[in-house]
C-alpha cells in the first residue's frame, strides 16, 4: 500500500466530503511537518503539550554570544524533530548565523540532513529565521 501524505494548509470541507485532491510525496511532507513544529511554540497546543519547538522563544530572548546561540538552536531543533518526526533519521543540523547587509538584520539558516525511512531517501531541507535584532547582534 502506497502511503499518502496531505498537502497543507488542510481544507476541511473537502477532506470531509471526500474531495480532497492534494496529496504530497514523502520528503514534501516532511518538510511541511518540519516547518509546522518549527511555528508552533512548546505547548501551544492543548492536546499534545510537549508538541513544538521552542526555537522562536529562543531567537526573541535575551541572546548568548553566537557560538552558544548557534548549539543551543541546534540542540532544540534536533530535539524536537527526534520527538515529534520519526520518518527521517541519522539527523544532522548545521546551523550559521549571519548579518544581512542589505536590510541590517541578523538571521539563523538552517540545514537539515538526514534519510527518510520507507522508502529510504537522502533528505535535505534548508530555511532561515530571523532573529531579535534587538537582543542579538552579530
Amino acid at each position: 500500500m502506497k502511503n499518502t501524505f496531505l498537502k497543507l494548509p488542510l481544507d476541511i470541507q473537502a477532506l470531509i466530503t471526500g474531495n480532497h485532491k492534494y496529496t504530497v510525496q514523502l520528503k514534501t511532507s516532511v518538510m511541511q511537518h518540519i516547518q509546522l513544529l518549527i511555528q508552533t511554540a512548546t505547548g501551544e497546543f492543548p492536546a499534545n503539550p510537549s508538541y513544538g519547538c521552542g526555537m522562536q522563544e529562543q531567537l526573541l530572548k535575551l541572546s548568548n554570544p553566537p557560538h552558544l546561540l548557534k548549539t543551543q538552536l541546534e540542540s532544540i531543533l534536533l530535539n524536537s524533530l527526534t520527538q515529534h518526526e520519526t520518518r527521517i533519521q541519522q539527523t544532522a543540523i548545521h546551523v550559521s548565523l549571519k548579518r544581512l547587509l542589505h536590510n541590517n538584520t541578523s538571521v539563523a539558516l538552517f540545514t537539515i540532513h538526514g534519510h527518510t525511512i520507507m522508502p529510504v531517501q537522502p533528505f535535505e531541507f534548508a530555511f532561515k529565521l530571523n532573529i531579535n535584532p534587538v537582543t542579538f547582534k552579530l
